[in-house]
């Protein structure tokens, strides 16, 4: 016998009440909207029309993938973000409410900036860069996260909100040091797997079992990616950009503290609708392209050379012909501090002329972009990592 869509509609909220579902009236809503090809504005005007046998069954299976525990928004595929419709999939974490001040503080941040460039790291669907670059005509966002997957579905975003050509999506790792063509942000935004492992375990089955462990798991403490980022990531920030972490519950003190350690001021917080601190951010202190005092005084400079005292590659001569150096000499290996910054090729070799220098040549970056250009068997790796980690 048919069914009216509002009979459709009862039943659905019925099965999904006893099921458990917090909004199960919602749901039940925009599961038969999607199973009759409606939107919920269109079904509403429709309820007391009767439903074919073809809409039936549709909705009647979506509702079963429900009852099952399958997500709404990855039966949907789609979900709303900062007033943007976002398409998901069980590669990418379900955009979530908590995350909206993480982008609504960029942006307050960000208001000044002419034509910011954003990086968009862990980004999954995209749906920070998206609103962020949507908000924000003139800004250019790069997304990056390690998963293929999810960076397809934020290519996808991207085509939707139409931000190409001023987007981009990239593979890249947040454990790992970032691609050297990553450079010059004005600000980080950056929502990371941040809970513990012990947490992960006891996660409710709607997101343990459905939602990828990949973007969850944060490690032991929660903190792993944190301070991977503040490592590896903060030499592409600009001098004066800012990052910003969405953070868990009860993690936003470690987090400020991990900030200070790496050498960022003007911290501040953002709270979630629930007033827990949500979101924190701080700005990379401005600096001189030189040696900081604190390095300078193990290594005081007992020479100076010119780009002319070694055999380069043509096409690294060229890039160093105008450029000086100063230099730290350890007693085993040389420093040598670029006071610009070189967009270098990792495949360039530096050497040093026989009969002018004799020790180990070692190339520093400025903005903490440091790259050994060679290495000796015999140079200890821990003074190696010690020294670049001052910020230059």
């Amino acid at each position: 016998m048919a069914k009216t869509y509002n009979e459709l509609y009862l039943a659905m909220r019925r099965a999904l009440k006893e099921a458990g579902v917090e909004e199960y009236a919602l749901e039940a809503r925009r599961l038969l909207a999607q199973g009759a090809g409606y939107t919920d504005a269109q079904l509403i005007a429709r309820m007391y029309m009767y439903a074919g046998d073809e809409a039936e069954k549709a909705a009647g299976e979506l509702l079963q993938r429900r009852l099952s525990g399958e997500p709404l928004a990855y039966i949907a595929g789609k979900w709303e973000f900062y007033g943007l419709e976002m398409i998901v999939t069980p590669a990418v974490l379900i955009p979530r409410m908590d995350t909206e001040p993480l982008v609504f503080t960029a942006l307050e941040i960000l208001k000044d900036v002419p034509e910011p460039r954003i990086l968009d790291l862990c980004c999954g669907s995209g749906c920070i860069g998206c609103a962020l670059g949507v908000n924000l005509p003139k800004a250019r966002v790069i997304f990056a996260d390690i998963s293929p997957e999810a960076l397809s579905v934020t290519r996808k975003n991207i085509s939707l909100h139409r931000l190409n050509p001023r987007a981009v999506a990239l593979e890249a790792d947040a454990l790992a040091p970032p691609p050297l063509r990553m450079q010059n942000f004005d600000l980080i935004a950056c929502n990371p797997p941040y809970i513990t492992e012990e947490e992960c375990q006891a996660l409710d089955t709607s997101v343990r079992d459905w939602e990828p462990m990949l973007a969850l798991d944060g490690g032991e403490d929660g903190l792993v990616f944190y301070r991977s980022v503040l490592q590896n990531w903060k030499s592409v920030l600009k001098d004066g950009g800012w990052i910003i972490f969405e953070v868990g519950e009860g993690q936003a003190a470690d987090v400020r503290a991990l900030l200070l350690e790496a050498g960022f001021h003007n911290l501040g917080c953002t709270l979630d609708t629930l007033g827990t601190e949500r979101v924190i951010y701080a700005q990379k202190k401005k600096h001189h392209s030189s040696l900081p005092e604190n390095v300078l005084h193990l290594f005081q400079p007992k020479f100076s050379f010119l780009s002319s005292d070694f055999h380069l590659s043509p096409v690294f001569q060229t890039a160093v012909s105008a450029v000086s150096f100063s230099v730290a000499d350890t007693g085993s290996c040389v420093f040598l501090c670029a006071h610009v910054f070189l967009p270098l090729n990792p495949q360039i070799h530096l050497q040093a002329c026989p009969g002018i220098c004799t020790v180990p040549v070692f190339f520093v970056f400025p903005e903490d972009c440091l790259q050994p250009l060679l290495f000796w068997q015999d140079f200890p790796p821990e003074l190696f990592r010690k020294i670049v980690s001052f910020q230059l």
